[in-house]
């Protein structure tokens, strides 16, 4: 999963770097990145504008 976060903790330009093949979970992974916005605003320490992140999310399927 690609995203950046924005100076004031907003998520944008949400993406998978690839996808998982299911739709289903590819729609999760973009949901959960979703739900967790808004994120923590930088300390004013922090110059930047904007973090770019990628970061792995995992699915382990099991069957009930």
């Amino acid at each position: 999963m690609r995203f950046v976060v924005t100076r004031e903790g907003r998520a944008e330009q949400l993406a998978l770097r690839r996808s998982s093949g299911q739709e289903l979970l590819d729609n999760a992974a973009l949901a959960t990145v979703t739900r967790a916005a808004p994120f923590a605003g930088f300390p004013s320490e922090l110059r930047r504008s904007r973090l770019d992140l990628t970061l792995p999310i995992t699915f382990h399927l099991a069957e009930p």
